[in-house]
C-alpha cells in the first residue's frame, strides 16, 4: 500500500477508535495475564502442568513452555501478589517504553525477553545442578524496567507513594538483590530461595543490551514478515482510481523502505490510542517529512 493511501495522508477525520486491535500492547498483556490467572484459579495445576517452564520437558521438545510460563503466576497465596507486582511494574514502565518502540516492537521485545529469561533459568540450573519449575512474567517485566531506566535514568518512582528514588537506582538495586542470591546458590543445593533470580537477571541483561545497542527486533525478521506484523487488521481501501494506460507515468517511483513503513504504522497506532497530542516533536517532524517526500512523488 502506498503512503498516499494511508489514513494519516488523507483529509478529514480518519483515526478510528475501538476494538481490541487498537489496545496498547501493555493493556493487552495485562488483560491476558489476568485472564490466565483466573483460569488458573478455576483449573488448579492443570495449566501449570502443560505450560509452566519445566526444563526437562523443554529439552524433550515442549519448547512452547519457554513463552507460556511467562503468563502464569502463583495462585496459592491469599493475595495475588506475584501477579500484582509484575503487572504493576509492566504498567509503570511499559507505557512510556511502548510509546517510543511502537506496539509491535514492544510486543516482540517483551516476548523475546521472556524466552531469553527462561533460557537463562535453564542454563543456570545446569550450572548449579539444580532442578526447578518457573512461572511468572518477572523476567520480561524487569527487562522493560531496564530499558526504561536506561532511557530516563533520573525519572523518580515513588516507593510506598512517598519516597522518590531515581529509576536507575531502583534498577541497580533490583539487579543486586537478584545477583546476591545467585552467588549463594553456587555454594550448593539448598542455599537459594524459591525465586527464579536467574530468570530476572536474564531479562535484565537482555534489556540492557537491547537499550545499549539500540536493537530493533522487527528489523531482524524478513521484510515481508515484518510488514505483515505491523497491523493485520488494517482495512484496505475499497475504491481504486483508474488511470488510462496512456496517461500513466513512465518514470520509476521511489520505493518506501520497510523500516519507514513500520515506523509510520507504529505512529498511527500511537495516534489512534493516545491522540495526536501524544506525539513528540521528533515524531511530528518524521511524519511531516515523510509525507512531503512520498505523497508528491511522480
Amino acid at each position: 500500500m502506498g503512503i498516499e493511501n494511508r489514513e494519516y495522508m488523507t483529509e478529514g477525520p480518519h483515526y478510528r477508535a475501538g476494538g481490541w486491535s487498537y489496545w496498547s500492547a501493555v493493556k493487552l498483556l495485562i488483560v491476558i495475564n489476568v485472564v490466565v490467572f483466573l483460569l488458573q484459579t478455576i483449573f488448579p495445576l492443570t495449566l501449570e502442568i502443560w505450560f509452566a517452564l519445566i526444563p526437562d520437558a523443554v529439552l524433550h521438545g515442549q519448547i512452547w513452555r519457554l513463552t507460556t510460563y511467562d503468563f502464569l503466576h502463583q495462585t496459592s497465596d491469599n493475595l495475588p501478589l506475584h501477579l500484582l507486582f509484575n503487572m504493576w511494574l509492566l504498567w509503570l514502565a511499559g507505557g512510556r517504553v511502548e510509546s517510543v518502540l511502537g506496539k509491535n516492537e514492544f510486543l516482540a521485545f517483551y516476548l523475546l525477553a521472556g524466552i531469553l529469561s527462561g533460557i537463562t533459568f535453564m542454563l543456570w540450573g545446569m550450572v548449579t545442578k539444580t532442578s526447578g519449575i518457573a512461572i511468572g512474567a518477572s523476567g520480561a517485566a524487569v527487562a522493560v524496567m531496564i530499558v526504561y531506566a536506561l532511557n530516563w535514568p533520573q525519572e523518580r518512582w515513588y516507593i510506598w507513594g512517598i519516597l522518590p528514588i531515581p529509576v536507575i537506582v531502583l534498577a541497580a538495586l533490583s539487579a543486586l538483590f537478584d545477583i546476591m542470591p545467585m552467588l549463594q546458590e553456587l555454594r550448593g543445593p539448598g542455599q537459594g530461595d524459591r525465586i527464579a533470580h536467574s530468570a530476572h537477571v536474564g531479562g535484565m541483561l537482555f534489556g540492557f543490551l537491547y537499550a545499549r545497542y539500540r536493537w530493533r527486533i522487527l528489523d531482524w525478521l524478513p521484510s515481508s514478515t515484518g510488514r505483515k506484523m505491523q497491523n493485520p487488521f488494517r482495512r484496505r481501501p475499497n475504491l481504486r482510481v483508474h488511470v488510462p494506460e496512456q496517461e500513466q507515468p513512465v518514470v520509476q517511483q521511489e520505493r518506501i523502505p520497510a523500516t519507514v513503513e513500520a515506523r509510520l504504522d507504529e505512529l498511527l497506532e500511537k495516534i489512534s490510542q493516545h491522540g495526536e497530542a501524544s506525539l513528540t516533536d521528533q515524531e511530528r517532524r518524521f511524519l511531516t517529512d515523510t509525507s512531503r517526500r512520498y505523497r508528491n512523488r511522480k
